[in-house]
Formats: structure tokens, C-alpha cells, sequence
């Protein structure tokens, strides 16, 4: 048998959601490493602009301009995703000239084989993806990125009012149709994603978890969201009193300050890595946050849901973004 030994790399396609780009965006790339290997995803270019997703599609046209039609924004159904684990694999000739799959050329240890490259570059390819999205909601603060979109049970008619007796209609509701937006990425904030993904860090963990509650609210579940907003509070405050302790503590001692009680970081240790302006800030933060701790834990320990409302978690979620902003007033030694 003729074989030639070949660099490889993987080519996949996944589907996106929630992700709309400027038209100057079509077509370019992030490259980044990720665990030793390097994957790039690419947009689809204007040539693979259809004007519907008939569920095929790649990109479309999202917003025009309602002067001249021109497409200020795409919406983005589906990205390229290559990568590159640097290795070999013995190739027969032909494939190198003819249709992929020739599974005529290669005997049954040569077809596992090839089984056995796609599947690590697969996963790979997979681990990038996911990477690529968290990096995307966390640098564009947009939790709808890359998130399946719940299907609601409203079917677009409004209520009527009928007189019991003779079932006749007599009132209608006023119709109220929420459309909802969207966070378009331009270059800057592309530019911004790509420093980013160089690092090969992920987004941090309070981060992910803010996103997660903001999920759980628009599709309704107001007790994960209230659970979750609690989560990402007490990570941040944690992680950022933990991250500044002095290198020459002991383990133990160490370990004594990981488990205090939430409500200690609150009310002393956290403060006191903050500047004087975020101190202020702080304080005015502080009782909400002793509020969220409170509901979180009646609705654990004690089972008490009724604090776990649309109108506690959109205010639990202003603080939790407050909270977080607070990053850039810790005083750094």
C-alpha cells in the first residue's frame, strides 16, 4: 500500500444563536490556543448570505436601514470550526485528488484510525466552540449568546372578555408584542474577544453563573434565577477576598477563612479590599445583598419560595452587576 504522511486538521461546522455581527465582520476569524492545540472559527462570508433561515442557513440579514434597506447588522446561524492538533496521519495518494471518504483505499485499522482522529478533533473543535461563546457573552455582557431559545406558549391573540349568559365577546386586550434585541458585535468589541482568547483563560466563574441566572429569568424559573443570582454573588465576593490573601498564610488558616459564613465577607472582609470609592459604593450595596442571602437560604433550607419573583430577581440582578463592577475598585498590593 502507497501511503504518504500528512499534517492534519479538522474541519466542523455548529450551529449559533443569539449572535448578530456589522457586515464588515463577515468572514473573519478568531485563532487562539486552546489545551495545547489551536482553533480558529470563522463567520460565514457575503457569500453565504440567504435572505431567510429556512433552518439550513448561515447567516442572514438582520436589521435595515429604513431609508435606503441597507443591512445594518447579520444574524449568524452558523460558524466554521477548524483545529489543529499538530498531527500526522498516513494518507493514501488519491484522497489527496479525490472526494473525501474512499473507504475503499484503506483497510479496517486505517479506517479506525482516521474514526479514532476525527473523534479527538471533534472534541476539541467542541471544547473551542463553547470556549469561543463564553469569552463572546462575557466581553459583549449579552447572556443570550450561544443560548438555545425557549419556546413560549403565548399564541399572539389577546385576552377576551364574554358576557357568561350568551358567551359574546365584549372586550378584547390591548396587544402588547415584545420584540426582543440584541447586542451586535462590532470590531472593537471583536477586537476586544480575540486579546481575550489569546489568554487561553475562561471568563470567570461569577460571570458564567450571573449568565446562567439571567437564562433561568427570561424562560421564567425565578427560583433558579434567585439561587443562581446568590451563587454569583458569594463566588465573586469569595474569590476576590481569597485571591489577595498574603502568600505566607498557612493552609489551615487559609482554609478557616474559605469557610466563613458568606455574611462575614460581606460585612468586613470584603470592604476592606476596596478602595474609598468603592467602599461607598459598597454600602449602599450591602443590605441587598444580605437580602438575596437571606431568600436564597429560606428558600433552600426552609423551602420558602415566595420571595423567588420576576420583580425580586430583575432587582437581585441589578445588584449582582453592581457587585461585579466593583472589581475595578479593589486595591491591588
Amino acid at each position: 500500500m502507497n501511503r504518504v504522511d500528512r499534517r492534519i486538521s479538522s474541519w466542523d461546522q455548529f450551529v449559533v444563536r443569539g449572535l448578530s455581527v456589522k457586515p464588515e465582520l463577515l468572514g473573519c476569524s478568531h485563532d487562539f490556543p486552546l489545551a495545547g492545540a489551536r482553533v480558529q472559527i470563522t463567520l460565514p462570508g457575503m457569500d453565504r448570505v440567504t435572505e431567510r433561515d429556512d433552518g439550513s442557513a448561515t447567516v442572514t440579514p438582520g436589521t435595515r436601514n429604513a431609508s435606503d434597506n441597507t443591512v445594518l447588522e447579520f444574524d449568524v446561524h452558523r460558524v466554521s470550526v477548524t483545529a489543529d492538533l499538530e498531527k500526522t496521519a498516513l494518507i493514501a495518494p488519491e484522497s489527496l485528488e479525490r472526494p473525501p471518504v474512499l473507504y475503499d483505499l484503506y483497510k479496517d485499522p486505517e479506517r479506525q484510525r482516521m474514526e479514532e482522529l476525527c473523534q479527538e478533533h471533534r472534541k476539541v473543535s467542541e471544547a473551542g466552540f463553547q470556549h469561543w461563546l463564553s469569552v463572546l457573552r462575557w466581553k459583549l455582557d449579552d447572556f443570550r449568546i450561544g443560548r438555545s431559545i425557549l419556546l413560549k406558549h403565548e399564541s399572539g391573540w389577546g385576552t377576551y372578555l364574554h358576557d357568561k349568559e350568551s358567551q359574546h365577546s365584549i372586550w378584547i386586550s390591548t396587544g402588547v408584542f415584545v420584540v426582543e434585541g440584541s447586542c451586535v458585535v462590532d470590531a472593537e468589541k471583536w477586537r476586544t474577544a480575540a486579546a481575550y482568547l489569546q489568554t487561553a483563560k475562561p471568563p470567570p466563574i461569577y460571570a458564567s453563573v450571573r449568565y446562567d441566572a439571567q437564562e433561568s429569568l427570561s424562560h421564567g424559573d425565578y427560583r433558579k434565577s434567585l439561587i443562581e443570582l446568590a451563587m454569583a454573588c458569594e463566588l465573586f465576593l469569595r474569590q476576590m477576598v481569597l485571591q489577595r490573601l498574603p502568600e505566607e498564610l498557612s493552609s489551615t488558616l487559609v482554609e478557616a477563612i474559605e469557610e466563613l459564613n458568606i455574611n462575614q465577607y460581606v460585612s468586613k472582609h470584603f470592604r476592606d479590599i476596596l478602595s474609598e470609592a468603592g467602599q461607598r459604593e459598597f454600602g449602599k450595596l450591602s443590605a441587598e445583598l444580605s437580602s438575596l442571602f437571606s431568600k436564597r437560604n429560606k428558600l433552600l433550607h426552609m423551602g420558602e419560595s415566595g420571595p423567588a419573583t420576576r420583580e425580586n430577581c430583575e432587582r437581585f440582578l441589578r445588584a449582582t452587576r453592581r457587585l461585579h463592577n466593583l472589581e475595578a475598585t479593589v486595591v491591588h498590593s
